[in-house]
Order: structure tokens, then sequence, then C-alpha cells
């Protein structure tokens, strides 16, 4: 306490006072905040398999109110208190003019980032359930088939498709089998209804395509059927391009997370052999695989062909 008070006093050096109390000290109690906020998002999407809410967010951000207060007033008020006693002592004011003038421009700047960054903007940073506009919509129909118990899934896989899903299974105990007909969507979406399916050991079919995020959801089916004239469509997952602009590096550590701990072992489970695997690395995210219905079978992909519908 007394060093904290030797500096809100003005009674460091200079130098002291800027590059150890002004400068070094905040940068490394803000490394040490980002950590916390960078884990606390990325446990978020690791376990709970989404992105955090407004709330969740805005509690995550409660401690970085009490770090700017410090370093707002006891940094700059310290540093202020230091130039003076500098100037009175050396009778040299240039140095002591160029750290006030850094102090002013420290303080505008720590002014304006309140008025233009909310919690409204870092949700949007962080969420993949908010944007691109696609994202927002319930593109997606279901319908559920009592004579021959299956549930189909028609359209993209958008937020809160699994939570959908579940309340119809739930409804709809005989259900045996789901059908897929998508285009994909998002990943976490996909893994979702994975569980589910796997949970309640369905069997999961295509009648047209199943692409992208979709397959992640099919090759989850205790057995697997395609009618001979749907497809299914592979790449790596990836998120928006508005938001892989923002968090390049979190996108290529979930991305690598979700194919080695989540998708790679889903299909060694599923007894998918390891020649789809090794293609599936090979393909890129912008690019999709195509199958043919022989390879599907030969990797164990599909069990069987069949016009069930």
């Amino acid at each position: 306490m007394n060093y904290l008070s030797q500096h809100w006093h003005g009674n460091h050096s200079l130098p002291r006072s800027f590059w150890l109390n002004w400068l070094l000290i905040p940068a490394a109690m803000n490394l040490v905040y980002l950590i916390f906020f960078l884990s606390f998002v990325l446990v978020h999407y690791l376990y709970k398999l989404s992105a955090p809410s407004t709330l969740a967010l805005s509690v995550a951000l409660l401690p970085l109110v009490p770090i700017c207060v410090f370093q707002l007033i006891w940094g700059n008020v310290g540093l202020w208190r230091s130039t003076r006693r500098y100037s009175a002592k050396t009778q040299k004011r240039l140095w002591s003019c160029l750290v006030q003038i850094i102090i002013v421009f420290n303080v505008g700047y720590f002014m304006y980032d309140i008025y233009t960054l909310g919690t409204s903007n870092l949700s949007k940073v962080f969420s993949i359930n908010e944007n691109p506009q696609i994202l927002k919509n319930q593109n997606y129909d279901l319908f559920v088939n009592s004579e021959k118990n299956y549930l189909h899934i028609q359209g993209d896989f958008n937020t809160g498709l699994a939570d959908s899903v579940e309340q119809i299974i739930k409804e709809n105990p005989k259900i045996n089998t789901i059908v897929l007909d998508s285009n994909g969507g998002l990943v976490v979406e996909g893994i979702k209804i994975s569980k589910i399916i796997q949970e309640h050991h369905l069997n999961t079919a295509s009648s047209e395509k199943c692409y992208s995020a979709c397959t992640i959801a099919f090759i989850s089916g205790k057995n697997r059927i395609l009618t001979k004239k749907a497809q299914l469509a592979f790449h790596k997952s990836s998120l928006p391009e508005e938001q892989e602009s923002y968090i390049p590096e979190l996108h290529r550590l979930l991305e690598k997370y979700y194919l080695e701990k989540k998708i790679y072992p889903l299909c060694r489970k599923q007894g998918i052999n390891e020649d789809f695997i090794e293609k599936f690395k090979k393909t890129s995210a912008e690019q999709l695989w195509f199958p043919t219905t022989q390879e599907m079978l030969d990797m164990g992909l599909v069990h069987q062909l069949s016009d069930f519908m």
C-alpha cells in the first residue's frame, strides 16, 4: 500500500512513474484480464457449444470496471503529480509537458472508448448466434411422420434447431429415424443434434442432400440410409466470414478442437474407416467434397440405399 501511496502523491521519479507505474503495471493487469476473458469465452464455446449470452458477457466484463478506474485515476493522477514535482525539482519542462500531453490524450481516448464500446458490440464479436442475418432466422422446417416414425429436418442448421429436435423427440418417443435434408449451417448445432441422435439410438437418413454441418448429425445414426438420389458433402468447419475477421485465432483453435476432439472421434466410434478421415483432412473449408455412392458404402458412411420415403 505504501508503494501505491508513493505513486499517488507523485513521490516516485518521473521515469519510474511513467514506465513502471503508468505503462507496465497496467499492461500486466490488462494481460491477466484478457487471458481470463478469452478463457471464459473459449470454455463457453467448448463445453456449452454456444456463444456467451449478453448477460454472461456483462458479468465477465465486471472485473474490467475496477481495473479501468484504478488505471485511470491512480495511474494518471500519480503520473501528473510526478511531472509537476519533476519540473519543480529540475526546472526542465519539456519532458513534463510531453508526459502531460500523453496523459490528456490517454484520458480522452479512454472516455471515447467508454462512449463507443458496449456489451452489445462485444456480444456481436464473440457470438456465432447473431450474425450473419441468415443465422438469425428459423430457416428450417420440422415434420413428424407418425406412421413411419421419423422426424424430417429440412433447411439450415440454425440456432435453436437442436432444442426443437430434442423437444419433438421427447413428445414423440416412437420416433426411430431422423431424415436430414440440409445445406448445413452451424457446426455447434450439428454436434448438439449428433448427441441427441446417439443418446436416443436413432437411425439417420437423407432423401435429397446433407451437406456440411448436417453430415455431423448424419454419421451419428445407428443405421445410416440414403435414397439413390441423395448426396452427402463434406468440408472442414468454418465460422461466418464476418466473425472470422474479428477473431481468426479463436476460430482456428475452435476448428481444430471440433475436428480433433469431436468429429474425428465420432467417425471412428461410428465405424467409419480411416480413409474417410484422411480425405476429410485434405478438404478445405471452402470446397465441398462429394464422395461417390460406392465410396460412402466402402468407407462405412452409409449402411444401405433405400427409397424409404
